[in-house]
């Protein structure tokens, strides 16, 4: 038996307005908002104001750390807050969606996921990378994907070009590397739909990619910055989903390999997963 659930996801400078409707699906009335310092700054005026009378009780905001570490992993799993809320509103990168995306998995509650940069797919992925303190790749957590991810353009656009750089990076890989690690053929279903959904992750990075990042430089929410942030989180995230099943892994391959095994390695600077 095999069930696939994809993310539910709201897209725009308003996509908070849909926030009361989808926590009201889940009959959801507590969260506990856990994310970046500088992501809950972003996101967390909107998430308020979209709340503001609904009757739905904000039980904590809580800074997640800097990394998806077991530490920080389990101070979410350990916080009476998180532990009574019905939903978890995860905001920030990758790293911090991957640490409340894990710590979901232990308190069994829904996630709802805010990218407040689009430096990878983990707003829309069933899978969470777990660090070791010093930076080293520990593995995985596969948690169950997130019921719904709301797409702030503004947001993407005013955060640090750089993040918008390394998701543009790492989307690029998506397409190629399911390629390579499904070119024996003789795929079910499931796993032939993903390579399907890959084949749409290239060309909106093509056609939009140079004009988005300039935007993002310039601080400015387009559509060429939208474009691209559905790219990076829905699409990438959805072929992710479908290609990283518990009988087969066509998910990634040799870029991703490298970038691993390069964070057990010193090395100069700091580079993001992109």
């Amino acid at each position: 038996m095999r069930t696939i659930g994809m993310s539910d996801y709201t897209v725009g400078e308003d996509c908070f307005d849909e926030l009361p409707g989808a926590l009201a699906e889940y009959e959801a009335t507590k969260v506990a908002i856990i994310g970046g310092k500088r992501a809950l700054a972003a996101a967390l005026p909107g998430i308020e104001a979209a709340l503001a009378g609904t009757g739905v009780e904000v039980l904590e905001t809580r800074v997640y750390g800097t990394n998806s570490t077991r530490a920080n992993i389990a101070k979410v799993v350990n916080s009476p807050a998180c532990q009574q809320a019905d939903v978890l509103i995860a905001c920030g990168g990758g790293k911090a969606l991957d640490t409340v995306k894990t710590a979901a998995i232990e308190l069994k509650k829904i996630v709802f996921t805010v990218p407040t940069i689009c430096s990878n797919c983990s707003a829309a992925t069933a899978i969470a990378v777990v660090y070791n303190d010093d930076g080293s790749l520990e593995g995985y957590s596969y948690p169950n994907r997130p019921a719904h991810i709301f797409i702030n353009p503004k947001i993407i656009a005013e955060a640090p070009a750089e993040y918008f750089w390394a998701g543009v990076g790492d989307a690029l890989s998506k397409q190629p590397e399911v390629e390579y690690a499904t070119s024996a053929g003789n795929l079910e279903h499931t796993a032939g739909l993903g390579l399907a959904l890959a084949h749409t992750c290239s060309e909106p990075l093509f056609t939009y990619g140079v004009q988005g990042l300039e935007d993002v430089r310039q601080d400015l929410s387009s559509e060429a910055v939208k474009q691209i942030a559905l790219d990076i989180v829905v699409n990438t995230g959805y072929v992710s989903n479908l290609t990283n099943q518990n009988d087969y892994y066509y998910n990634s391959s040799v870029a991703h390999a490298f970038y691993n095994a390069t964070c057990s390695i010193p090395r100069e600077g700091t580079y993001l997963h992109g």
